[in-house]
């Protein structure tokens, strides 16, 4: 038996703030589903750990420091066993250097800053005994998207039935992993699941939206009730949606 205690914030920002797109800079109209942060606290009783995920393209490490002091004081976990990481969607506010054309909101950094030590605070306070499970299984939910030409070329997508396509660059891993925290009766409390999909279905869009993960999310809440879902990224970068 561990002890284990999971929450759960919604972490939209306002309309007409900048979305974190990629090429274009635009506004959100709309919030077409919730962007959350998702927590699971577990304990042997000796070494405690915070895991927590948000629907964002990815924090700056300096902030992230900041933010892991706060829910330290209040978790009274060391920093160092706070694990903040975001699903990569390119759907959520303007947090990370990755889009030029537009400013970082600072103004929504401060605002997470509180929503990530409460949920730390809230997390840690609902810890009860629990038990984990892990499975694997295989799903092509996406494909890599690098081709090989025969004059020792790459790009990113193309025609794979050009008579000069010698292959892709790299594998195609359709792996999933993931981790169930659970009560001592076996019920789920918390999922965490780990693939290498490049969850960006509203690439460049004025919306805000979890995109991929916010999916998957609905569906095994469909089946578990309202539990905490984490998404961790795999090695995503040549990988794109079969959508």
């Amino acid at each position: 038996m561990i002890q284990a205690g999971t929450a759960t914030r919604v972490i939209n920002n306002r309309l007409d703030t900048w979305v974190q797109g990629a090429t274009k800079a635009l506004k959100a109209t709309e919030i077409r589903d919730n962007l959350e942060a998702n927590a699971v606290f577990l304990s042997d009783g000796k070494t405690p750990l915070l895991l927590v995920n948000c629907d964002l393209a990815g924090l700056e490490s300096d902030f992230v420091a900041e933010v892991r002091e706060g829910m330290s004081t209040v978790a009274r976990i060391p920093p160092r066993q706070i694990l903040i990481s975001c699903t990569h969607t390119h759907s959520g506010p303007s947090v990370i250097r990755t889009n030029y054309l537009m400013p970082l909101d600072r103004d929504y950094h401060l605002r997470l800053k509180d929503w990530l030590v409460d949920l730390a605070r809230e997390a840690v306070a609902a810890a009860e005994p629990g038990c984990v499970g892990w499975a694997r299984g295989e799903a092509a939910i996406g494909y890599n998207r690098r081709c090989c030409w025969a004059d020792g070329t790459h790009t990113m997508h193309g025609d794979t039935s050009r008579p000069d396509f010698t292959g892709l660059e790299g594998p195609d891993d359709h792996q999933h992993l993931a981790l169930f925290v659970m009560d001592p009766g076996r019920k789920i409390r918390a999922v965490i699941y780990n693939n290498t999909s490049h969850p960006t279905h509203f690439f460049s869009c004025g919306i805000y939206s979890a995109d991929f993960p916010g999916v998957v999310r609905a569906r095994l809440r469909e089946e578990f009730g309202p539990i905490p879902v984490l998404f961790l990224n795999g090695a995503f970068g040549d990988m794109d949606m079969d959508v």
